[in-house]
């Protein structure tokens, strides 16, 4: 009962799936003209070896126990399998052509879609390293108000230097003491309202523009202190909204880099989808 050919065949336990693809066309050509019970016993044969993922290396009597049928019959069904060329009969077990040739292919496909997967992965490192990298180069929002505040605390907006103002006297008259101007800076008025028409001119939108308004005077109503006085309040309102400007240019091309890197992503999820349906491919 055993066949000359005695080569081992891998072990295909890693590829082996809950179903596999059933050509009837090809089932039915191949049993025609079998009879019931050889029937049955080959295709219990054939969902061992697929469920297994390697040869029968089971006894007669187990082999003969799984197909449901007595010792005797089962080994005269086996020698006809063998000598027609549907079972093999090799040293590790009984084997199938077909099956091996399943198996090797769906050993392939696991193996291109694990490389797909890794650089996938690799693919999105590289981009949320990226995104990250743009996230840490740029200022947040607060650094940037704490920056501001900064420069109004030390020069306000609208405030010219002290200057020293020396006057030429002949040289008989006595020496006068330089004298410096300042300005005492008050707080802002109640009924204040600002230029929106220049907020707008320089990009803002009349929404932005009035919200950022409503902003600028609570902002600076609930100041206290030397902190809440100013000299040139429209000095101080240009250069709140032109802060405000420029935050929303850096978010804008900060939402352009993100858009970019889930544009990518997005086509690696393709590649994954399309390499999912290769597990249902079918062989012509």
């Amino acid at each position: 009962m055993k066949q000359a050919e005695q080569s081992e065949f891998p072990n295909y336990e890693a590829s082996t799936l809950p179903y596999v693809c059933w050509y009837q066309n090809d089932f039915l050509g191949g049993v025609r003209g079998m009879r019931a019970h050889e029937i049955g016993i080959y295709t219990i044969l054939l969902n061992e070896i697929y469920a297994r993922g390697r040869p029968l290396d089971l006894s007669p009597e187990r082999l003969a126990r799984l197909c449901g049928c007595d010792k005797r019959t089962f080994i005269s069904v086996l020698e006809m399998l063998i000598t027609e060329g549907k079972i093999l009969n090799l040293a590790c077990g009984l084997w199938n052509k077909r099956c091996e040739n399943v198996f090797r292919e769906r050993a392939q496909l696991l193996e291109q879609k694990s490389f797909a997967g890794r650089s996938s992965a690799q693919k999105r490192k590289k981009i949320n390293a990226k995104i990250q990298h743009l996230l840490d180069t740029c200022p947040t929002d607060d650094e940037l108000n704490s920056k501001a505040q900064n420069e109004e605390k030390e020069t306000p907006n609208g405030v010219s230097q002290k200057t020293d103002v020396f006057y030429d006297t002949p040289p008989h008259s006595s020496t006068h003491s330089s004298t410096t101007t300042s300005l005492k800076g008050h707080r802002l008025p109640a009924n204040w309202v600002g230029d929106i028409h220049a907020a707008i001119l320089e990009g803002l939108s009349e929404e932005q523009a009035r919200w950022q308004e409503k902003k600028f005077r609570d902002y600076w109503h609930a100041k206290s202190g030397q902190q809440a006085l100013k000299v040139d309040w429209s000095a101080t309102w240009r250069n709140w909204y032109r802060r405000e400007i420029e935050r929303l240019r850096e978010n804008q091309e900060r939402l352009c880099a993100l858009s970019s890197g889930s544009n990518t992503v997005s086509c690696n999820t393709q590649e994954e989808a399309l390499y999912r349906n290769l597990i249902n491919y079918q062989a012509k």
